[in-house]
């Protein structure tokens, strides 16, 4: 069971109001931008579930050398399959010379055109954009300020390490949401909805240890705190999050770490918090 949704109101309400924009034909671009593990994902889950209205397509670009406008590929089947088309019978074809030389212009007009087919508004989830090829990214560019009159919102997440990205640097309409890590009371929080029978009191130095040690990354968190569930009651549990040699563990292991990799990125940290409960939960 993942962790309690908090601590993002700020954002949800970013992108419920694209949404009432779009919904109104003022489309919109917004990208979630943030290191791995910090609920980029997660925030748009949250916000397409209470989407009671129009259409939503998720497709996602893969960390692998990918073929010219792959991304935009999936969206094509996505919206066929939505409308009941059958694969011999699909309405949008890509052409042979549709690569880095392709007119990007006609194939967003084009493509724009297959995602108003579909019932509005229109929510196009974008997940992992720092992995898409170029000629996607490209086609991407030029089809946003297209969407800006359209009932039409696409949101991208995109890790924070890419956020200079061309794109993100780009359509000066786009929303740009980072997400941080959450903060102790918000930590609490989740702790005092999965450990119910514990007082606030009692988790108040379990919450301060895991942003201390995790940065409130919250799969880093989930993650160390699943590890240590293993065959503990909730009070044991609380008790190793909040126990100095807990700390000191963690603390031996993120210096080999920083003696491994001079700069560590921040999902080899998660990894590594990760790694420490499992450990910590084997002794």
């Amino acid at each position: 069971m993942e962790l309690s949704f908090v601590g993002r109101e700020r954002e949800l309400e970013q992108l419920e109001s694209c949404y009432r924009n779009a919904s109104d034909e003022r489309g919109a671009v917004a990208i979630v931008v943030g290191e791995p593990g910090v609920g980029k994902s997660r925030l748009i889950r949250e916000f397409t579930a209470a989407v009671q209205l129009g259409s939503v397509l998720t497709v996602a670009a893969h960390e692998v050398t990918e073929s010219p406008l792959r991304l935009w590929r999936s969206v094509a089947t996505s919206a066929d399959r939505k409308l009941g088309v059958p694969e011999e019978g699909t309405r949008f074809v890509f052409g042979a010379n549709e690569g880095p030389s392709a007119d990007m212009a006609d194939i967003a007009d084009r493509m724009l055109t297959l995602l108003l087919d579909l019932p509005a508004p229109v929510v196009l989830v974008i997940e992992d954009l720092q992995w898409a090829d170029p000629a996607s990214r490209r086609l991407l560019m030029h089809l946003a300020p297209m969407v800006m009159s359209e009932p039409v919102l696409i949101v991208a997440t995109q890790r924070l390490e890419f956020s200079a990205s061309p794109f993100v640097d780009g359509p000066s309409d786009a929303r740009v949401i980072g997400l941080t890590g959450l903060q102790a009371p918000q930590i609490l929080e989740t702790l005092a909805d999965r450990y119910p029978s514990l007082s606030p009191q009692a988790l108040g130095p379990a919450a301060n240890q895991l942003v201390a040690l995790t940065g409130g990354n919250p799969l880093a968190c989930f993650g160390t705190i699943v590890g240590l569930e293993r065959g503990r009651s909730p009070a044991s549990v609380v008790e190793q999050l909040a126990a100095a040699t807990f700390s000191h563990s963690l603390d031996r292991i993120e210096a080999i770490i920083d003696a491994a990799a001079a700069h560590p990125t921040p999902r080899e940290r998660c990894n590594a918090y990760i790694a420490v409960a499992f450990q910590r939960m084997a002794d």
